[in-house]
């Protein structure tokens, strides 16, 4: 999985700095294939938290070079997902690298590891955002076809929802936890697949400070070239 980094900056920073990180994934590192497609895309948390799928109908497929020499974990939006196990209550935060390809109406790009209970996903007739934990937050317009930055933190009344560096959206999201994370569909059942390419996901079990989102973005500039 070579990689190429046009970025000059020293990224002597890492998501490890995070408080509480339960979750880290990153796409050149930990990655096992079967084939072409993702079996298992290993923590690097430290928490050992690893993303499965041991069904090869529902593994993603594994793409190299597709941002900044970067490859990405791809879902088809029909059946794919990657599903890691751990207790995770509110409030939480969420940093997600990903593109979707095309909008895809109600197609999740993260859920906790039951239904309902913390997730990210595309609704509308245009691409717009939502977060859910037992109440509809307020969306924000995702880019279609161009990898961005999604932040979602999840604390009830005190909600955000942000896209790289734009406005934040602030708001209640409701109370349920992740208690988990589903990567690529609804975790309650069949139906709502997602369709994202994605780059590196970090989750928190804790409300990320104005400064550390502040270094996930500079990280993410850095890595991936993101405008933000």
């Amino acid at each position: 999985m070579s990689r190429r980094n046009t970025f000059f900056i020293p990224q002597t920073w890492t998501p490890r700095s995070l408080t509480n990180l339960k979750l880290w994934v990153k796409s050149d590192t930990g990655i096992t294939l079967n084939g072409s497609n993702v079996a298992a895309w290993a923590d690097q948390s430290g928490n050992g938290n690893n993303l499965i799928q041991g069904t090869a109908l529902n593994q993603p497929a594994y793409v190299a070079n597709q941002l900044n020499g970067y490859g990405s974990v791809q879902f088809d939006g029909i059946n794919d997902k990657l599903v890691a196990s751990f207790s995770l209550v509110q409030p939480e935060t969420v940093f997600i690298v990903y593109k979707n390809p095309s909008f895809l109406a109600g197609g999740y790009i993260f859920d906790g590891l039951t239904g309902d209970s913390g997730g990210y996903f595309q609704f509308g007739s245009s691409p717009l955002l939502y977060m859910y934990a037992g109440a509809s937050f307020n969306p924000i317009t995702g880019i279609v076809g161009s990898y961005f930055l999604a932040t979602c933190i999840f604390s009830g009344t005190s909600s955000k929802h942000q896209r790289n560096n734009s406005a934040e959206q602030t708001g209640n999201v409701g109370s349920a936890s992740m208690n988990g994370f589903t990567l690529g569909s609804y975790a309650g059942g069949s139906g709502y697949n997602g369709n994202p390419h994605v780059a590196e996901v970090i989750v928190m079990g804790a409300t990320a400070t104005s400064t550390e989102r502040a270094k996930v973005r500079e990280y993410v500039t850095s890595r991936y070239g993101i405008s933000m």
